[in-house]
């Protein structure tokens, strides 16, 4: 009784919602990224189809009313409502700074998400998998060689990769082989030019 009694508490609080542990995954998703990307890119067309206020009379009130009639012989009624929008000065707009902020978060969660995994990956891969692995996975051959395991093995290491054998409990000869690891790392580099690229462009905006 006094076992059931203790385990309770800890099954509700693990069933508990976690805001911070939801919020990280949803930066780490990469449909939220697509749909990151796809916002960025409608806001840069529209930014370039729609007239853009011009920079001498974004702060002069009375030059920037002069301007936004002219733009009503075109758009209308919907003129006031494209402005409420921040639609005529799209890259000057709170929300685009927003989303160009919500942007570097997403790119900076989803490289620290990775960076475990893939030092992981690196330096201990995974060199024993289960046969299902084989069945499923996307990229995979069949084939018989003559030479058996020894062949395959000095086929590979003539091709610069490293190999590594291990044997399972029925005797089957299990091959291990990887070359140019580090170039996982190389996502890292993508990663961090975008970060720059972007942290670079609001550091201009707000304090160049």
């Amino acid at each position: 009784m006094a076992a059931g009694a203790q385990a309770r508490p800890t099954t509700e609080r693990t069933g508990q919602l976690d805001p911070f542990r939801s919020i990280w995954a949803l930066l780490c998703n990469v449909k939220f990224a697509l749909v990151l990307v796809g916002l960025a890119g409608m806001t840069a067309v529209i930014g370039v189809i729609v007239p853009q206020v011009p920079a001498p009379m974004r702060g002069n009130p009375a030059a920037r009313q002069a301007w936004m009639e002219m733009r009503r012989e075109d758009f209308g009624a919907f003129t006031d409502i494209m402005d409420g929008f921040d639609l005529f000065d799209v890259f000057h707009a709170p929300w685009f700074y927003g989303l160009w902020a919500l942007i570097i978060v997403a790119v900076t969660v989803c490289t620290v998400s990775r960076l475990r995994p893939t030092a992981r990956a690196v330096h201990r891969p995974q060199r024993a998998v289960p046969d299902r692995y084989f069945e499923s996975a996307h990229h995979r051959a069949d084939f018989a060689h003559p030479g058996g395991a020894a062949a395959v093995t000095s086929a590979l290491r003539r091709r610069r990769y490293r190999v590594e054998q291990t044997r399972t409990e029925d005797g089957a000869v299990c091959l291990f082989a990887q070359r140019y690891q580090w170039s996982a790392y190389g996502t890292f580099l993508s990663h961090l030019a975008l970060l720059m690229l972007l942290v670079g462009g609001l550091l201009t905006r707000f304090a160049g």
